[in-house]
């Protein structure tokens, strides 16, 4: 009798199905992710806004009181004596620019007295950025790189606020005809909010800019006008011209920073393509493994424990030793590692897909079909359902997530 008459498909159509399964999964749920990244841009555009209204009314209500711009400022003039109060927003990266504003070192005290009103660190998270839940605020938990020597005189189309993963070398000093072939470049140090998919922007104006990777040239950010913040309003050069702060260093915008940028962009990028993609996916993995390793760890352990209960009679261990115990390591691995291929390309909002993880996962089922032909190279009945098994990974995966899907969307 034939094999695959008595145990249905047999290795190679199981295969074939799940190769299918896969292709119609990388079609669609791209469709998917890209309605839940125009969400999650619009969330963190909102949450930069929310900052450029607050500082804006704190500066309207500090205006008639003669105190200086709560903008970050180069030796901004002390206008009060009261010593529990310093007027000064010097800093030399934004993250300190951040913890003053919200008066961090005064916080759960009768004393705490933000300089903006609504503000907290929720608003410098979003889209892969943790919200600093208590403590100090670190670069970690903040998004955001700020302008710094903002003047009322200077044109609206000016980004104020730029979520950290664009290089803030990269920004315009002031923009000239001739700059029209010059872009926005993603700084390597930041994968997250959007890696080098998309980034957000807040105009001096108010408005808020968010584009993908190919609307990220001069001419489209600055739209296509020409504007320099370099001189006032007599065309005199000011004595602080603008700058910007990011979670970690101050960057002052040029010509000759913008080509530095580009150095330091391909020396943080490893120099070398393949490498960069191999550790950011590996960094990826470190993210979503604990997770998601916890979560499938639980569902094996119960799987085995219901096996063992009807095939054992209530003895586990006969379950989880010799060949079941090798056969559900490699398949658990396998799984885990399809998960994180899945919720690692999309964790940005963005599409990404992680070849790396997607490497690991097929060499994890290719290690499970060696060690089942290794062990059942007597029994051929063993040997293909075992296999079958193994091939079954991504099939799996893909079938729960889209029952997920299916039961989220009836429930809603």
């Amino acid at each position: 009798m034939r094999m695959n008459s008595r145990y249905g498909f047999n290795v190679i159509g199981l295969a074939a199905v799940t190769v299918v399964v896969m292709l119609l999964a990388l079609v669609l749920i791209p469709a998917v992710v890209q309605a839940l990244s125009g969400a999650n841009m619009t969330a963190v555009g909102c949450r930069g806004r929310d900052i450029f209204v607050g500082i804006t009314g704190a500066n309207t209500e500090r205006e008639p009181l003669g105190l200086p711009s709560v903008w970050p400022s180069e030796d901004p003039p002390i206008t009060n004596t009261n010593s529990s109060e310093v007027e000064c927003f010097n800093f030399s990266n934004s993250t300190d620019y951040f913890r003053y504003l919200n008066d961090e070192a005064r916080v759960g005290t009768d004393r705490w007295n933000p300089f903006v009103a609504g503000f907290d660190y929720s608003k410098l998270a979003g889209n892969g950025v943790s919200a600093c839940a208590k403590g100090r605020l670190s670069p970690a938990n903040n998004l955001w790189t700020i302008a710094m020597n903002v003047r009322d005189e200077m044109d609206d189309i000016l980004p104020v606020l730029v979520t950290r993963n664009i290089d803030a070398s990269s920004l315009a000093v002031k923009v000239t005809d001739q700059d029209g072939d010059k872009s926005l470049r993603f700084d390597p140090e930041w994968e997250t909010p959007f890696g080098d998919k998309a980034f957000i922007m807040i105009r001096k104006g108010g408005a808020i800019f968010k584009a993908r990777a190919k609307y990220a040239t001069y001419g489209v950010v600055y739209s296509r006008q020409t504007c320099d913040p370099t001189v006032g309003q007599k065309g005199v050069p000011v004595a602080k011209p603008m700058k910007y702060l990011t979670p970690t260093r101050t960057v002052v915008p040029g010509d000759r920073t913008y080509a530095e940028g580009a150095i330091r962009a391909a020396r943080l990028s490893g120099g070398i393509f393949i490498l960069s993609r191999i550790k950011r996916d590996l960094a990826a993995l470190s993210r979503i493994f604990l997770p998601v390793g916890a979560c499938i760890g639980v569902v094996y352990l119960l799987v085995a424990a219901v096996y063992s209960a009807v095939r054992y009679r209530k003895r586990l261990v006969p379950c989880l030793t010799g060949y079941g115990l090798g056969v559900g390591l490699f398949h658990c691995a396998a799984v885990m590692l399809w998960l994180c291929l899945i919720f690692g390309s999309f964790e940005l909002g963005t599409i990404e897909y992680r070849w790396t993880l997607l490497a690991l996962a097929l060499l994890a089922q290719l290690g499970g079909i060696v060690f089942v032909i290794a062990r059942q190279r007597n029994d051929r009945v063993a040997r293909q359902l075992g296999v079958k098994w193994m091939v079954t990974a991504p099939l799996i995966v893909v079938g729960s997530l889209f029952l997920l899907l299916v039961l989220g969307a009836f429930a809603e």
